[in-house]
């Protein structure tokens, strides 16, 4: 599914027309006092965007909009001189370095000097780390958190798109296998040696009741279940799963599965994977200037052999969408993230 087929109404039907609906009413009030500013707060790959998309639609006529693109940057881009200013992309207003601060503080003066009304897009884990270390939340007293999709939503998106094509579900993979438990064992280091951690997940197939009816709708469940688990109900990770999970138009629980791979990194790399989840993408060299008390070029690598991150030509990192969830649940164990 390319980007663009997840539109509004797609999204919409996948059950967020409550949030939707909430900014614009939200937008609405902020027009009328003069002094509403608004936070889009989401995970990564949850279609933020989206949601400023539905304000430059309906305000055409009063919304300019501007991103932030560069974590690196001490300036700012031009605001355009109108009701309404959108912003993508917040995250990149600071940066987890001495000073990094300062364009952050840059922006707070330039909403402070303005009649206007900013509707501002966040990544989640960025946002929890700078309202609990800034005043941030006391400028957008009422974020819109857009929440994770559950797995009825995730069937409702994918549904929307294939409309009645649907490819044919299966129980098991070729090994005619299902395991009740999952055992990962991640790497914590302590005093500078690494032990193992064992972690027991049950699979989604036995969250579900065990009386079948219908075999091949509780199937489906278990998929879009298994989809909605590893996605972290995040929309783009969901449809990324979804396609990368159909095989000569077939779909299986553990198709889906085969991403979810455990961790084995040391805290200086999940340092560097927590830079790229917070910013979602990152430069390698403002990585380096972030990391210069340790070895971050080799940190990416290990990354990157781990399937976590991605890097293009220019030496922008990214995550690996179908990671996000491994990515969260490693992170919050470090309390790097929350």
């Amino acid at each position: 599914m390319p980007d663009t087929a997840l539109t509004l109404d797609r999204l919409r039907t996948a059950g967020l027309d409550e949030q939707f609906t909430a900014l614009r009413g939200a937008v609405t009030n902020g027009l009328d006092s003069n002094e509403s500013n608004i936070a889009v707060v989401a995970e990564p790959f949850a279609c933020r965007d989206r949601f400023l998309d539905h304000i430059e639609r309906e305000f055409p006529s009063r919304t300019g909009r501007v991103s932030i693109s560069d974590a690196a940057s001490d300036t700012l881009p031009p605001f355009p001189d109108t009701e309404i200013v959108l912003v993508d992309d917040c995250q990149l207003l600071y940066q987890r370095d001495i000073g990094g601060f300062d364009t952050l503080d840059v922006f707070i003066e330039e909403m402070a000097s303005r009649e206007t009304v900013f509707v501002t897009a966040w990544n989640r884990y960025a946002w929890s780390y700078l309202t609990a270390v800034t005043a941030l939340g006391s400028l957008f007293p009422d974020p819109i958190s857009i929440p994770r999709l559950k797995a009825s939503q995730v069937s409702e998106l994918l549904q929307s798109y294939h409309d009645n094509e649907q490819p044919d579900f299966r129980e098991v993979d070729d090994t005619q296998r299902v395991k009740t438990l999952d055992i990962d064992v991640e790497s914590t280091t302590v005093a500078g040696v690494a032990v193992p951690t064992p972690s027991v997940r049950v699979n989604p197939e036995y969250i579900l009741p065990q009386s079948r009816t219908d075999e091949e709708t509780d199937i489906e469940a278990v998929v879009y279940q298994t989809i909605a688990t590893l996605s972290a109900g995040a929309p783009r990770v969901a449809v990324d799963l979804w396609e990368r999970s159909i095989r000569d138009g077939t779909i299986a629980p553990a198709y889906v599965k085969e991403v979810d791979e455990s961790l084995d990194i040391d805290r200086d790399t999940a340092f560097v994977l927590e830079l790229v989840l917070t910013n979602e993408a990152i430069a390698s060299e403002t990585i380096a200037a972030i990391c210069r008390d340790s070895t971050p070029e080799q940190a990416i690598q290990t990354l990157r052999t781990n399937n976590l991150v991605t890097v293009d030509g220019d030496g922008t990192v990214r995550l690996e969408p179908t990671r996000l969830r491994s990515t969260i649940t490693h992170l919050q164990r470090r309390q790097l993230v929350w």
